[in-house]
């Protein structure tokens, strides 16, 4: 792939998050149209990279090569050979085939596979392969029309690599990333900003939010699988990336924002401090046990909270929610307030405060509700 080359690219996202990845991708300058759980656009190499490095939001990055139609086997065997393979990656390098089915002819998912396999080998010269590392091909048949695409970033794009602990039901980077961006920057643009996470587990959240406000990139440390590609450059990808981080830098929304975070485990804050650490911002944390209530007086006037606080099945189990709702009745000064809820605790939230957006966490419906703008 060139500079001048642009290539049909789907960028993945969890469902519900898909507005905020159109509005990411716009600050980057690139147009995109939403679809169901992801994006849709247009995009060269630098455009392609510029995605993978930057992006807080994406799961993944998909080339979507020419599609087309296919009711028989002889016709999908057929089309499959006219794309354009070659022209990503030269013959026995190592691919795994992913294949789903929606209300087509050819509905055998493990038949399609099959047959994509033996072009893939007979024809292209492929070698297929079970290895997670190996060049993932994406083939999605819909109502008769096949869709192939080539996977361009590699690893889920959540894996940042700073998360080297992870405590029970820690939440998704990209996840706590949609919570950060779903608040307006002018909110937190003071001079000394302050972030208070009461229920932060491995702190997930407060480190997106250091990583976006100190002008961080999200895949700056990732192999993606478009450096395999034959025509990747890795000095203009070196360049790139550089010019990427520089830029990032010029737009940090609040380099000097700090954090605090605080949990009533002790474990969840050792597994804090160890991430922070591993993400270089460990200078720019404190740590605190303790419950909402307890912590609540070693935070500064004016603090903002974002948080993704325990659900619990049942009313009496979302105790936490509770209480930091209590808290707000007495602290008018933490705003604004941000936090991802669900299950019995969405039912203790006030039915007028908005929903900035819905998805899933652990296949639980969670909604992003500002307590307070």
């Amino acid at each position: 792939m060139t500079a001048r080359t642009t290539h049909r690219l789907f960028v993945q996202c969890a469902l519900g998050v898909e507005a905020l990845l159109k509005a990411e991708l716009e600050e980057f300058g690139i147009v995109s149209s939403a679809a169901e759980g992801g994006v849709e656009c247009r995009g060269d190499f630098k455009e392609l990279a510029k995605i993978c490095l930057s992006s807080r939001l994406a799961e993944s990055v998909r080339v979507r090569l020419k599609e087309f139609e296919a009711r028989q086997w002889s016709e999908l065997e057929k089309k499959l050979r006219a794309l354009p393979f070659r022209a990503f990656l030269p013959p026995k390098e190592r691919v795994r085939v992913k294949v789903v089915c929606h209300k087509s002819k050819l509905w055998h998912s493990d038949a399609v596979k099959e047959r994509v396999e033996g072009i893939l080998q007979a024809h292209v010269g492929w070698k297929i392969s079970d290895s997670e590392a190996a060049q993932l091909v994406h083939v999605r048949l819909d109502e008769d029309r096949v869709q192939v695409s080539l996977d361009a970033s590699g690893e889920r794009m959540h894996r940042r690599g700073y998360r080297t602990h992870v405590e029970k039901a820690s939440l998704r980077e990209t996840l706590a990333a949609a919570l950060c961006l779903s608040l307006d920057p002018a909110a937190y643009s003071l001079d000394a900003p302050v972030l208070w996470d009461p229920f932060c587990g491995s702190g997930t959240i407060p480190l997106e939010m250091l990583s976006l406000c100190h002008g961080r990139l999200s895949g700056l440390d990732r192999v993606h699988a478009f450096q395999r590609w034959r025509e990747y450059d890795a000095a203009a990808f070196a360049a790139q990336k550089a010019e990427f981080a520089a830029d990032a830098r010029e737009k940090a929304r609040a380099p000097t924002l700090r954090a605090l975070l605080s949990d009533v485990s002790r474990s969840a804050i050792e597994s804090a401090q160890e991430n922070a650490r591993a993400a270089g911002f460990e200078a720019a944390s404190e740590f605190f046990v303790g419950d909402v209530l307890q912590v609540a007086e070693k935070v500064p006037s004016g603090a903002f909270v974002l948080s993704n606080p325990p659900y619990g099945k049942r009313i009496e189990q979302a105790g936490a929610v509770k209480k930091l709702l209590g808290l707000l009745e007495k602290r008018a000064d933490l705003r604004p307030v941000v936090i991802l809820v669900g299950g019995a605790a969405r039912d203790l939230v006030p039915k007028d405060r908005p929903a900035l957006f819905r998805t899933k966490n652990g296949g639980i419906p969670v909604s992003a509700r500002q307590l307070r703008g």
